[in-house]
């Protein structure tokens, strides 16, 4: 009897650190139910605030196009309407010292030539127009750059 008695005491002592272990076992993942559960948040925060970003910085670059065809479109309503009055104009003028040929194909030269510093200036506007949000972009390849970096496992 002292014998099944020793034999019961020494399956209890095996049990207890087993259970304890158990214990131990459930609380971690708990904790890392918990961790794992405000990383899902924080990562949902973070694409949100990206999409915003990336929403605010789509909206300069059209701002910028806008700009830069308004700029265009007056360049060739300009350049219409002054054509016109300055082609005759200076058809005239020019008229009393050459034939009127030679003076009208001076002012086409110099009517063409102001057009086209018009359309560059309108040209330069957009040579830096991007519709494709690139600091977003850069933004969320650092953010999972950093994310990545926090799940790995530590060497401890």
């Amino acid at each position: 009897m002292a014998r099944l008695e020793m034999s019961a005491r020494a399956g209890s002592d095996e049990v207890e650190p087993i259970a304890v272990e158990w214990r131990r076992t459930v609380a971690e993942l708990a904790a890392l139910r918990a961790s794992v559960a405000a990383i899902g948040t924080e990562v949902g925060e973070l694409a949100r605030r990206e999409g915003a970003l990336g929403r605010a910085e789509v909206g300069e670059s059209l701002a910028a196009a806008r700009t830069g065809s308004m700029l265009g479109v007056g360049a060739g309503v300009v350049g219409l309407l002054g054509l016109g009055f300055l082609d005759v104009t200076l058809m005239f003028v020019f008229a009393l010292f050459l034939p009127l040929w030679a003076a009208a194909l001076l002012v086409t030269v110099l009517m063409l030539g102001t057009a086209a510093l018009l359309a560059k200036r309108a040209q330069a506007m957009f040579e830096n127009f991007q519709i494709v949000p690139s600091r977003t972009i850069a933004s969320i390849e650092e953010d999972f750059r950093w994310a990545r970096e926090q799940l790995k496992p530590s060497s401890k």
